[in-house]
């Protein structure tokens, strides 16, 4: 999750609004909400307490991962 567009061709990559988060220490979980609708929960290690783009309520954000690192959950 980044507030900045990927500029690696090959990873795959959607836009959304953060629409709520949750601290867990070392993890932190965003639930990114896209233009359709539809609800994504993307889970990221906390590498450092704070950055200079720290991510927060309400930010336009960019979820990428790399084609590899799909895994699709059905519920």
């Amino acid at each position: 999750i980044s507030m900045v567009r990927p500029e690696e061709a090959d990873m795959n990559c959607l836009e959304g609004q953060v629409w709520d988060i949750g601290y867990l220490g070392k993890l932190s979980i965003y639930h990114v909400k896209l233009e359709s609708g539809t609800m994504l929960t993307v889970a990221q290690t906390n590498r450092q307490r704070e950055t200079d783009q720290t991510i927060t309520w309400e930010d336009r954000v960019f979820v990428s991962w790399s084609p590899d690192a799909t895994v699709v959950l059905l519920s």
